[in-house]
């Protein structure tokens, strides 16, 4: 059964001192196929004095409106209003739609909105148009299916968007992709309230383009209905408008508005308290970037300029890729933009370099010689440094393809004058193949599953291609392994099970034992690369060392204790309502690092279900005031000692009246950086513990009075610009060698170790990881985590005996 099945739907209508509204809600409830699996949420903003009765008018199912008046002048415009809606008037219907108070609908537009939503070739649609127009009562005017367009940019930055129009007698099967919202018609799942709430704090002017790049850094994609369902009034002159009654306040609103804008996009970022208050709640996502965004929509923020797609609002259609696949493409995305396989001469690693691929070249040439190769597909060409050593003459066609986009990009701009050399991004596990002469496959196998190599071979067999060059080791194992982590295979073993190569040659020296094989393609059965692989799963996989070293503790009767804490705490977030569902869903609980001076009132009310949720003092306000080319520091000793206790001891107030018994007298320094010489004033203020990162001498552990334990594992990649999570293999890998140390004895066992999460910048692989990391310590009864209140205030009690 499909998500639109019976589904409900939640009408958010923000109503400024509009006579419109009464009659865009009968139209809405007369026009619906089922008017009864509606719910309205409705704030009517009024001037008591000049508007009559007829604006607050609920003329049929009074009982599904949830409604609130509020006078004009307390209205902070039209965001303020549509968060005020979603905070208070929503109970959880399944989706969610945003209108105007003037909008006209056509007949069934309930059913036909969910069937093209459903209908939208995206995991996580959201469709929007500028509707077409009506004037009152109901004069429709549809002169063809609209879209949305870039027009310009103004001074200030904001985007001016405008409609445009499809043939009338064009028929769309389906909506039609699109980079940009109108918040006039908004229709989505319901995650998106959750995951992207509206902000209070933007006015007007900027609202769509900040609300688009914040929906598609959080993994949603925007379609242009196919099928006209509401239609919206766009009369200036026949109702008043929140900056006609504020002509003072409306222009500071947007002035402020302005500046978030801004700094949300990191154009111009702020440390201005009333600009960035509660940032943390209505951030950017981390599924995607907001350069992504701009490549998609082909636009420059920064630079103010607008390309062809945008200016004629055609979009391509959304990649749509499994976890699996998403994953893999961001394991080489990330191996290629940090430079981990090569150096100076080649980012795909040692077997690209020009000595590297000497014999290969002369076997190659020799290849094309001998079997009339004219046209070659390089699957997984990397970044494509032999060919600048090759005769671009010996080839009609080379066609390089890989899944990392931006390596695809630079080596289109390198080879841009080679007339025969071609590159494209494209999924080897799933993308169709062209038909060639023949399909290279060097060195790229041995870098996936064996369920993606096989994925890999089926799809070169299926484009018809004659020859299959690729990389093979004779007499291999062929383990099993996950993508990103190399071993040896050879293709002619199962799970593959390729026939014995037309020819076999040497790509290496003996000792690696590496060769590359020449295949017909005709002599190879889909058969034998179709057979599902029974084989444990890719968590099974990477997670399997973990459990031995876990099965070592527990049969040598030793405790493996572990902790968790998360920094950079403000405001509640859909990421900080993920971290509290894991904590509850697993038991453990979290220290939180709280900034005092950015902490939102909201955090609170937040919080007040939760038994797992510890709140600790984060610095004051996270400010810098280490000198430059010094590191970065709050608490540097260049600052006066008094106005250093001041700032400990205000923010330890703060936090206490939020927080009450749930609050824990521990400091957790920003940037983990506190001088040793002033330990004496976290005990003056009251602090019983400190934490920081990394192994912390048995000499300090008890330094001042004041109990210290740290983290030990941060998941974040803090040397790219945006920080990203580390591969899940590298976490891995780190988390052995710490475990590993403590077993043998080569740290102290004493101090637990800490696992160090930032959840306002994790993305869908950290919270990934955390949930297979808990689920998986959940096996072993040697395996212990800690209450951050054990910790700091029974620590002597709870320290890990080794036994």
């Amino acid at each position: 059964m499909n998500r639109v099945h019976n589904a409900t739907i939640f009408v958010s209508i923000a109503s400024y001192r509009d006579r419109e509204c009464a009659a865009t809600i009968a139209d809405l409830f007369a026009k619906a196929a089922h008017p009864e699996r509606l719910a309205l949420g409705v704030l009517w903003q009024i001037d008591r004095d000049r508007d009559g009765s007829a604006y607050t008018q609920i003329l049929c199912r009074a009982e599904q409106v949830r409604g609130e008046v509020v006078a004009a002048s307390r209205s902070r415009g039209p965001c303020w209003a549509r968060h005020w809606i979603q905070s208070r008037f929503y109970a959880g219907e399944d989706f969610y739609l945003q209108i105007d108070s003037h909008m006209r609908f056509e007949a069934a537009w309930d059913v036909t909105l969910l069937q093209m939503w459903h209908n939208c070739p995206a995991h996580k649609p959201v469709l929007s148009t500028l509707p077409p127009p009506y004037n009152p009562p109901d004069e429709r005017i549809a002169t063809g299916l609209p879209f949305i367009r870039a027009e310009r940019f103004k001074s200030d930055g904001n985007l001016v968007q405008r409609s445009g129009t499809l043939d009338p007698a064009m028929q769309l099967s389906s909506p039609r992709p699109s980079a940009f919202l109108s918040a006039a018609f908004i229709f989505a799942e319901k995650s998106m309230l959750s995951e992207v709430p509206y902000d209070p704090y933007l006015y007007f002017y900027g609202e769509e383009l900040t609300l688009a790049v914040r929906l598609w850094t959080h993994g949603y994609d925007f379609f242009v209905p196919n099928q006209i369902v509401v239609y919206h009034n766009y009369g200036l002159q026949e109702r008043a408008r929140h900056w006609d009654d504020h002509p003072g306040e409306w222009w500071r609103l947007q002035q402020l508005s302005q500046q978030r804008r801004l700094h949300l996009l990191g154009m111009e970022p702020s440390s201005d308290p009333s600009v960035i208050q509660e940032m943390d709640s209505y951030s950017l996502g981390n599924e995607r970037s907001v350069a992504e965004y701009e490549r998609y929509a082909d636009i420059d923020l920064n630079r103010r300029k607008i390309g062809v797609r945008a200016l004629d609002g055609r979009f391509p259609a959304p990649d749509l890729l499994s976890d699996e696949e998403r994953e893999s493409r961001k394991i080489f995305t990330d191996i290629y933009q940090a430079g981990r396989w090569g150096g100076v001469e080649s980012r795909s690693g040692s077997r690209s370099l020009w000595r590297k691929t000497k014999h290969w070249r002369e076997h190659l040439q020799q290849l094309v010689h001998r079997w009339t190769i004219r046209t070659l597909l390089d699957a997984g060409c990397g970044d494509g440094n032999w060919l600048a050593w090759m005769d671009e003459a010996l080839l009609d066609l080379y066609l390089g393809v890989d899944c990392v986009a931006e390596l695809i990009s630079n080596n289109q701009q390198l080879f841009a004058q080679h007339a025969h050399y071609y590159f494209k991004v494209a999924d080897l596990t799933r993308d169709p193949l062209p038909c060639m002469d023949a399909i290279l496959c060097r060195h790229v196998l041995s870098w996936l599953s064996l369920q993606q190599a096989r994925e890999v071979l089926v799809q070169c067999k299926k484009s018809g291609s004659r020859y299959l060059l690729a990389t093979t080791y004779p007499g291999a194992s062929n383990r099993a392994n996950v993508t990103g982590q190399w071993r040896r295979l050879d293709l002619t073993r199962p799970p593959f099970s390729l026939p014995a190569p037309l020819q076999l040659l040497a790509d290496g020296t003996e000792e690696e034992g590496c060769f590359m094989g020449v295949w017909r393609l005709a002599d190879c059965t889909l058969t034998s690369l179709t057979v599902p692989v029974w084989s444990a799963s890719a968590t099974e996989l990477l997670f399997a060392p973990l459990r031995e070293e876990w099965q070592l503790w527990q049969e040598a009767g030793r405790r493996c204790q572990l902790w968790w804490r998360d920094d950079d705490l403000t405001a509640p977030s859909a990421n900080y309502q993920r971290l509290q569902d894991l904590a509850e869903e697993y038991a453990l609980p979290v220290l939180l690092a709280v900034i005092p001076v950015r902490a939102s009132e909201r955090l609170l009310a937040a919080n007040v279900q939760s038994r797992q949720l510890f709140f600790c003092q984060h610095g004051y306000a996270h400010t810098n005031h280490h000198p430059a080319g010094k590191g970065q520091s709050e608490f540097a000793l260049e600052r006066a000692e008094e106005e250093v206790a001041q700032e400990l001891q205000q923010g330890m107030r703060r936090l206490q009246q939020l927080f009450a018994e749930s609050f824990l007298p521990v400091f957790v320094p920003p940037w983990n950086n506190y001088p040793e010489e002033r330990i004496f004033l976290l005990q003056r203020a009251g602090f019983i513990g400190l934490s920081q990162y990394g192994v912390l001498p048995t000499t300090l552990q008890e330094k001042g009075g004041v109990r210290r334990y740290n983290a030990h594992l941060d998941l974040m990649d803090w040397t790219q610009d945006p920080p990203r999570i580390q591969r899940r293999d590298w976490l891995l890998e780190r988390l052995l060698h710490k475990l590993r140390q403590r077993r043998l004895g080569e740290v102290d066992l004493r101090e637990p170790l800490g696992i160090l999460t930032h959840h306002r910048i994790m993305d869908r692989q950290g919270w990934l990881f955390l949930q297979q990391l808990f689920a998986v310590s959940r096996s072993f009864s040697a395996v212990e985590w800690l209450s951050p209140r054990q910790l700091f205030r029974e620590g002597e009690e709870n320290k890990c005996a080794i036994l």
